[in-house]
């Protein structure tokens, strides 16, 4: 597992051990959404650049009820398929509006 997972986010012999504990949230937000392997592409542009999970394989079912896969070997950095409902998507990008309710 990640270095900065078990280091940062994990809960120690003193209680909460979140580094800096002043980021609301957003910061553990941010890495697990990191982890998944999507990244906010711009805070003007609504899409997500999928770039390589922490984990082989990443499954998310989304509000909107489509299933977002994610999939890489190993601990490689290739991306072996990028999935909307079962459908390989040839691009790095996916759109928020795949979030939608």
């Amino acid at each position: 597992m990640d270095n900065s997972l078990n280091n940062l986010y994990g809960i120690g012999d003193e209680g909460l051990e979140l580094s800096g504990m002043d980021a609301a949230g957003e910061m553990s937000s941010w890495y697990v959404f990191s982890s998944m392997g999507l990244y906010p592409f711009s805070a003007t542009n609504p899409k997500y650049i999928v770039t390589a999970p922490l984990f082989d394989k990443v499954t998310r079912k989304t509000s909107s009820g489509k299933i977002l896969t994610i999939a890489k070997p190993g601990k490689g950095r290739a991306i072996t398929a990028i999935k909307v409902n079962g459908k390989k998507i040839n691009s790095y990008f996916v759109s928020h509006d795949l979030f939608k309710t």
